[in-house]
């Protein structure tokens, strides 16, 4: 990562709370900022004000749980990966959440083992991997959108396979057009190969032809 890690921890009780805190700055690998939320309003408001890399949270917070917390999180785009502690008998609530996108669940007991270490590097993981994703996802939609809408339409069909004559088949044109297209597109998104443009578009959503067809249809051949 770039920034230091920040580590959001919840727990309503103090005393838990202190052992979270003492077990993380216990990690030699670890080097990380940590923000300390004892209510959920706390750690609502820490969740939305960004830059969290990892949230580990108390199941049983005060009369209520984070149940809601993690499925608002599950539905938001780039959120940080939750590792959700529990208390001995909660394993089943927790692997009911793991569903709804919970990437690990502790029993407190776990809190000053190797396995928070190795959750907490885990989640790291998982975070960076789901950037990395971001960013190439970002970057194929930015070299696709310097498409025309026929150019978008050829480029889904070619990630499906079809070859020029296939693809001047299904527009009405000529397979010299379809190659004249397929040249300017391989330009404009800088793909170095026809598998370079396949995982592009991938990358975008695998369905550029047909979600441009009306667009398409209209810019003409």
């Amino acid at each position: 990562m770039s920034h230091p890690l920040r580590l959001l921890l919840l727990d309503d009780n103090e005393d838990h709370l202190l052992l979270m805190r003492r077990s993380v700055r216990r990690l030699p690998e670890l080097t990380a900022e940590l923000v300390c939320c004892g209510t959920l309003e706390e750690a609502r408001a820490a969740l939305a004000a960004g830059g969290i890399d990892v949230a580990v949270l108390d199941y049983n917070v005060g009369l209520e749980t984070s149940a809601a917390l993690v499925r608002d999180l599950a539905d938001r785009p780039g959120a940080p990966p939750v590792i959700l502690v529990t208390s001995e008998g909660d394993a089943y609530l927790a692997a009911e959440l793991t569903r709804l996108g919970v990437h690990r669940y502790l029993d407190k007991k776990d809190l000053g083992t190797a396995r928070l270490s190795e959750a907490i590097a885990s989640a790291v993981r998982s975070s960076a991997d789901a950037a990395e994703r971001d960013r190439g996802r970002a970057d194929a939609q930015r070299r696709l959108d310097t498409l025309t809408p026929r150019e978008r339409e050829v480029a889904g069909l070619v990630a499906e396979g079809l070859l020029s004559k296939q693809i001047a088949g299904r527009l009405g044109c000529s397979p010299g057009t379809v190659n004249l297209h397929r040249t300017r597109i391989m330009h404009k998104t800088r793909a170095g190969s026809i598998a370079d443009l396949v995982r592009m578009v991938l990358l975008a959503g695998g369905e550029l032809g047909g979600n441009m067809g009306a667009g398409a249809g209209a810019a003409g051949g």
